[in-house]
């Protein structure tokens, strides 16, 4: 069965004329459908690729929505000038010019509000990357990642990174995140360590109650807010429903899936690979009082180690939210153990279907079945959705 369903609460479908930049902006490709049309073609496509590449669709698969509109509170998008002026925006459909954003419907009104304040300022430079984010608490954040030269001439101008630290509460620099700050003597400007702080929230226990996640500006996170609560409900349905009693969960990041496993009153066992991500999960873990709960561990589950063997085979659920990239090793390692001794049920959340269906199909040689599927619609508009799929071993 196919089915659509509204997350309550959430914003009614609207049609995508409401958005002025429909055909000319690259984001989002589908905007000219109708909503409900899209979701079924979602689910079409996800059931044509598994059929093609040989493995039966789960019975139960249906699309969840938590609306169209305000469902960004985190924004990642292209700076480019020339003799006119700078742009900021996403590529156009010819993929060579930036179309320059005025708004954008997709964003949350907090989001909005300081996406307007940082567009009526933007740095004269040629081109760079920036993600703006809001906090759950309403801090404003920016990343600023763009070329070593561009950022050596904006620290000793020093007007314009001025003017952003005194908009922002906390503004980061390049690929290490460096945080912007000023000196306390005389206020020059200066790069400072990278600093967590609760730019994320996660949903424990069957209230949902909201809880902070530490990562940085910069981290990965899911888009919104909204969005991101729909997910933690799915994941949480799922694995109860696979009964676990020893979970084990993969990229796991800075907790925003741990903590609400663990709330089902199973023992978590949390791999993540990223420094940053193991500091946010490990501070979120103590918060919570959750320690004799919830091992976090510093493991790159990308390779098949010994470590990463013993565990699986100490497991009933197996949960991953890998990178676009997909499972990739740990097919192996679950291919060299024992069939007995491999995960009952793997719950998988993948925003990209076709390796979503890779994987399927590697899986499926291993005796792994999906039962169910949901996919979470937080990328209306686009051909993307975020689908969670539970497996079960036969």
């Amino acid at each position: 069965m196919t089915a659509a369903t509204m997350d309550p609460g959430a914003a009614a479908p609207v049609d995508g004329d409401a958005c002025e930049l429909a055909g000319r902006c690259s984001g989002c490709a589908l905007i000219g459908s109708p909503y409900e049309a899209q979701l079924e073609q979602k689910a079409h496509e996800l059931r044509k690729r598994l059929r093609e590449a040989g493995v039966t669709a789960p019975a139960s698969l249906r699309l969840d929505s938590p609306g169209t509109r305000g469902l960004r509170d985190r924004v990642d998008l292209t700076l480019q000038g020339d003799g006119r002026g700078v742009r900021i925006g996403l590529y156009g459909k010819d993929h060579r010019q930036i179309v320059d954003m005025p708004r954008c419907p997709q964003m949350s009104d907090a989001l909005a509000a300081w996406y307007a304040a940082f567009r009526a300022d933007l740095p004269r430079i040629d081109q760079g990357s920036i993600r703006l984010r809001v906090s759950p608490a309403g801090q404003r954040g920016a990343w600023l990642d763009l070329p070593n030269a561009t950022v050596r001439d904006l620290l000793d101008d020093a007007a314009w990174l001025g003017r952003l630290l005194d908009a922002a509460d906390c503004v980061e620099i390049g690929q290490k995140r460096k945080r912007l700050g000023r000196d306390p003597d005389g206020g020059a400007l200066k790069l400072l360590p990278a600093e967590l702080g609760p730019w994320w929230e996660t949903y424990v226990g069957p209230g949902e109650e909201a809880t902070p996640i530490y990562t940085q500006v910069g981290s990965f996170t899911q888009p919104g807010f909204a969005a991101n609560r729909l997910l933690v409900r799915t994941v949480r349905a799922l694995a109860e429903a696979a009964r676990p009693t020893h979970v084990l969960e993969l990229c796991a990041g800075a907790g925003n899936l741990t903590l609400p496993l663990a709330a089902l009153g199973a023992r978590v066992t949390a791999l993540e690979v990223e420094p940053s991500a193991c500091q946010g999960l490990e501070r979120a873990v103590a918060e919570r009082g959750l320690g004799q709960q919830i091992s976090a561990q510093r493991l790159d589950v990308q390779r098949v180690s010994h470590t990463l063997l013993g565990l699986l085979e100490r497991h009933d659920l197996l949960v991953a939210d890998p990178p676009r990239s997909g499972l990739r090793d740990l097919v192996f390692a679950l291919e060299s153990l024992p069939r007995k001794t491999r995960p009952r049920h793997l719950l998988y959340v993948s925003c990209f279907a076709p390796t979503l269906v890779q994987d399927a199909a590697a899986l499926g040689a291993l005796g792994y079945v999906p039962t169910r599927a949901v996919g979470v619609d937080q990328f209306p508009q686009t051909p993307h959705c975020e689908w969670v799929t539970l497996f079960e071993r036969h």
